[in-house]
């Protein structure tokens, strides 16, 4: 089940980006001669008009064929090349731009209907239903063993015949640490049902995974005026860019000094099963996965890199300040270059993600 949903979300973020520039070339009258989902080789397609809609083989990833998108002469009629220069970055940026769309619109849907979230230190009058949530089970360790999955929710503990009822992560905690080698019954609710587990605590818990093996966060419903959600969702997809742009920039920077390795990378195996957790948390909280991702897949694009969008942005920055576009040569085996590259990258951290499951 998860791999279909693992698709369903490839298909919406991918979507989503290839038809900002399948949107914005149509607004300008260039001729669009093809939208693929996949990358080739063709399994089958259907024709509309003058644009050919097509699914290949390869499912990571899509595309939109632009014509002329290659060219330098301006003479040629509905081409790429016949847009004026504010206008084929319009055309390029486009698909960045619908990632981040499509980021809030998910956060406002989100807010409109009760999205939880985590709850930030002091704000808690600001959320209604705070519960305490399990949003990491570490493997081979005591919770993993007794069953427990991210997305449930602590309700209360239990050792010999005392209940104590949880309203904070504190209380899990102090208790864990209390009983520690002995065994307690944690009740959960999981999808709205109650479930009773065993679990023996490490009495020598190893360092950053604590005696159960799990990660914590108080969850809870965002109080949010109908009027003020969309505004809410612009607020969240900003800060995320934010948040996700931080990050990138310092997972480049550790790349390219050596301080971080591409093992640290999640390629799409690896989201596959993020995915999966995620999708058994909840639609909202998938709803949240799906933004993050979008997010991320604008800010990767922006990277000005031959084969992705921020590499063409560079070339028409070029164009713009030496008054003429580079050669159509140089510029095709530069992104050719850059896509054989990503394709290889892409190649590299799914082999990473197949070792390490």
């Amino acid at each position: 089940m998860f791999v279909l949903i693992f698709f369903i979300v490839l298909a919406l973020l991918v979507l989503s980006h290839e038809f900002g520039h399948f949107l914005f070339a149509k607004l300008r009258g260039i001729k669009v001669e093809e939208f693929g989902f996949g990358f080739p080789p063709r399994l089958f397609g259907f024709r509309k008009g003058e644009t050919l809609y097509s699914f290949n083989l390869i499912p990571f990833g899509g595309f939109v064929k632009i014509f002329g998108e290659d060219e330098t002469d301006p003479s040629i009629s509905r081409s790429f090349a016949a847009a004026p220069i504010g206008w084929r970055a319009l055309v390029i940026s486009a698909g960045i731009l619908f990632n981040f769309l499509l980021a809030w619109v998910l956060f406002s849907i989100g807010f409109g209907v009760g999205m939880p979230s985590a709850v930030p230190e002091g704000r808690a009058e600001s959320f209604r239903d705070v519960r305490v949530a399990i949003t990491e089970v570490f493997p081979e360790t005591p919770a993993a063993t007794a069953g427990l999955e991210a997305g449930d929710y602590v309700t209360s503990l239990e050792y010999d015949g005392q209940t104590v009822t949880v309203a904070r992560t504190t209380d899990v905690q102090q208790f864990i640490s209390r009983h520690r080698g002995e065994t307690v019954t944690i009740n959960i609710d999981r999808n709205g049902a109650p479930v009773r587990l065993v679990a023996v605590p490490a009495p020598d818990p190893q360092e950053g995974r604590g005696a159960l093996g799990i990660a914590m966060a108080h969850i809870g419903i965002e109080k949010v005026s109908w009027y003020h959600v969309p505004w809410r969702g612009l607020t969240e997809a900003t800060a995320l860019v934010s948040t996700v742009g931080r990050g990138l920039f310092g997972l480049l920077r550790g790349v390219a000094t050596g301080s971080a390795a591409l093992g640290q990378v999640v390629g799409p195996v690896g989201i596959a099963m993020i995915v999966g957790d995620v999708s058994r948390m909840g639609f909202l909280f998938l709803l949240q996965l799906v933004a993050f991702l979008s997010v991320h897949l604008a800010l990767i694009n922006l990277i000005p890199f031959p084969g992705l969008d921020g590499g063409r942005l560079l070339f028409l920055l070029i164009e713009f300040i030496r008054g003429s576009p580079v050669s159509r040569r140089i510029s095709t085996y530069t992104h050719t270059a850059g896509f054989i590259a990503l394709l290889l990258l892409m190649a590299l951290i799914t082999y990473h993600d197949i070792v390490k499951l």
